[in-house]
């Protein structure tokens, strides 16, 4: 439990520095505090040895990779390679999630809200990309967006039937799935509308997606301390 204070203090800190240079800074320099914040997410994920789970170390480094490549996201290939990033790390989430579902039984009311579910984010989701389209100078980019939104559908269906499962694992995956894709929206959308006020709420989202995923990290492979109070 102590452990978990100590992260979330340290997100705190990050968030507040991300806050700073965003008012103090040009973008230049804001985007090089942000790749720093997320390093020293990743050297806290390494202090608590998550280079032992090679699934998490390997999403934890694509969503490294990925802070890097938006930091020159005006750029046309790093956009795309952005967005590649962001489409590997929600897929290697789902491979993780995937395997974890076998135990988890599914009645027939069940099916039918997931349907309801997968019907309502999916046409959230259209809506969003088609309001942000015009915006969009790569032509094929908007193809790649729908495919990205479609796994990120299917990634939040996976978590929430983990999330059933009950176990301080499951609930922390799922909470870390759920930043992630509100980083991933709230900042789309401050980008393309240039609603510049939201990337403060997409900083929030995203240094918590992955503070939750160094928790769940911690469970995985310490599940004895994380519970201890």
């Amino acid at each position: 439990m102590l452990e978990i204070k100590k992260l979330f203090s340290i997100a705190a800190l990050l968030f507040v520095l991300s806050c700073i240079s965003a008012n103090t800074f040009d973008r230049v320099y804001y985007e090089h505090i942000n790749c720093t914040i997320v390093l020293v997410l990743f050297g806290a994920f390494l202090f608590y040895k998550g280079y032992k789970n090679r699934s998490l170390l390997l999403i934890f480094i694509t969503n490294v990779l990925m802070t890097f490549s938006s930091a020159y996201y005006d750029i046309a290939l790093f956009e795309v390679l952005t967005i590649i990033l962001k489409l590997l790390s929600a897929f290697l989430l789902l491979i993780y999630i995937f395997p974890k579902q076998k135990n988890i039984k599914t009645s027939s009311v069940d099916v039918f809200t997931y349907l309801y579910l997968i019907i309502i984010n999916g046409y959230l989701i259209y809506c969003l990309i088609t309001m942000v389209s015009p915006y969009i100078d790569v032509s094929y980019l908007d193809n790649i967006f729908y495919f990205y939104a479609l796994v990120l559908v299917c990634l939040g269906m996976a978590a929430f039937r983990y999330f059933l499962k009950g176990n301080f694992g499951s609930k922390s995956f799922s909470i870390l799935v759920t930043f992630f894709v509100l980083s991933d929206i709230v900042g789309m959308l401050a980008y393309y509308l240039r609603v510049y006020s939201l990337f403060y709420a997409e900083r929030l989202f995203y240094i918590l997606a992955l503070t939750y995923l160094i928790i769940h990290t911690i469970k995985v492979l310490r599940p004895t301390l994380i519970l201890k109070k």
